[in-house]
């Protein structure tokens, strides 16, 4: 590529592939799991995009050293290729279209979703002990979005939308400047820089699995309480990443614990927009929802810049995504959480 306009196409054209991958992965999440394990499922996937990030720095560098740098974007093409093979030959839309169910797994699967329908929760005692939580986020019984026009004019998946705006803002501007900032405010060395620079996507990746479990299993399948935790826990992390003291461990642990608080309501973000809509309108809902947070992504990056061209501290781009965060919160509050 040898004109930077060309690089800007190159570098759209990828974005524009990759921008059906996170529908089409929550959709088959949606289709495959029962309500009770949405959540879960949701967060191992999201988990997985925490642990790339640690693995193939090292990786692509390892590469480029060796054989150049061209070949790292031909080595990681091909697993790109073998993965949409494997998930063609391999994986179906629904699980009535696989030969690997079984009639037993089928049954659990719509038996979870008609239970799902029915707003019944199949967990009395854990719906009896979170009485005075679902006073608090606003539960209501409400019949699944089932038409697109539905889901544009729903407060709910709109502000579903918002909320994730805010929150992949927080994430995705400090995926970018983290690096930076571990070598300008803080004075590591590249090396050390890449080491812990990959604490926040340890964190994630931790944090993901956990709240996709907690969703689930400890409160019974609502998603605005981690969502809420997330929030509130991100807020209070950029007030410490403001005053963390200049010590190599205190900033490893501090953005280890800014990835766990960031990702842990991550899966709710998605598994609230299938509690809201049905199977055949969510994946709409999910380019929605998705559809915000790629604008967070790709706004936030910018504007940290912008604060640091004017102000030359990291402490207005902490303080920035703070406030993001507290938008967050204070959305997430206004939604509905489905019985």
């Amino acid at each position: 590529m040898s004109s930077v306009f060309g690089l800007k196409l190159v570098r759209l054209g990828l974005g524009l592939s990759e921008g059906p991958c996170p529908v089409g992965l929550a959709s088959t999440i949606n289709n495959w799991f029962p309500p009770k394990e949405k959540a879960t499922a949701t967060g191992v996937y999201i988990a997985a995009t925490m642990f790339a990030p640690i693995i193939v720095p090292p990786l692509a560098v390892w590469i480029a050293v060796t054989w150049g740098w061209r070949w790292v974007f031909f080595s990681f093409a091909i697993p790109g290729i073998v993965a949409a093979i494997a998930w063609y030959l391999l994986v179906k839309s629904k699980p009535a279209e696989s030969g690997f169910v079984s009639q037993s797994e089928l049954a659990e699967i719509n038996a979870g979703r008609e239970s799902h329908n029915n707003s019944v929760r199949e967990n009395i005692l854990i719906a009896e002990r979170f009485t005075w939580l679902d006073k608090i986020i606003r539960v209501k019984k409400m019949a699944p979005i089932d038409t697109a026009k539905g889901l544009f004019t729903s407060k709910n998946i709109l502000g579903d939308c918002l909320a994730y705006f805010m929150m992949v803002s927080v994430l995705y501007g400090l995926l970018t400047w983290i690096p930076l900032y571990l070598v300008k405010e803080r004075g590591f060395d590249v090396m050390s820089m890449g080491f812990v620079a990959s604490m926040p996507c340890i964190g994630g990746f931790i944090g993901a699995i956990g709240g996709g479990w907690i969703s689930d299993k400890l409160l019974g399948r609502r998603r605005k309480p981690t969502m809420m935790f997330t929030a509130v826990s991100t807020v209070v992390m950029m007030l410490i990443m403001l005053n963390i003291p200049a010590s190599t461990l205190a900033v490893c642990i501090g953005l280890f614990f800014v990835g766990f608080c960031l990702n842990i309501g991550w899966p709710a973000f998605t598994a609230y927009g299938m509690a809201v809509s049905d199977s055949k309108t969510y994946p709409i809902a999910s380019s929605i929802i998705n559809s915000g947070g790629n604008l967070g992504g790709f706004v936030a990056p910018m504007a940290a810049g912008f604060l640091l061209d004017k102000t030359g501290s990291f402490n207005s781009v902490f303080t920035y995504f703070g406030i993001c965060a507290a938008i967050g919160l204070v959305v997430i509050l206004f939604l509905d959480e489905p019985q």
